[in-house]
């Protein structure tokens, strides 16, 4: 029982910039996130937004495969 304290996870340091944002949707796993805390690359001309390195370069490897989800 004196493990309740250890269970609790510990607060994000999240930038105060990126809570205020608009949130962007990464094409390849269709996780949803503020736009401050993406990985931003171009693909045509615009941009695409990314929760994580992984994902960014799933679509960097086949981007016609999610270019329906960008």
């Amino acid at each position: 029982m004196g493990g309740a304290a250890s269970d609790r996870q510990q607060p994000i340091d999240v930038p105060s910039d990126a809570v205020s944002r608009k949130l962007v949707r990464d094409p390849v796993c269709g996780m949803h996130l503020t736009e401050g805390l993406a990985i931003v690359e171009r693909s045509g001309g615009e941009p695409v937004f990314f929760c994580s390195e992984e994902c960014r370069n799933k679509f960097m490897d086949e981007p016609m495969k999610f270019a329906a989800n960008a």
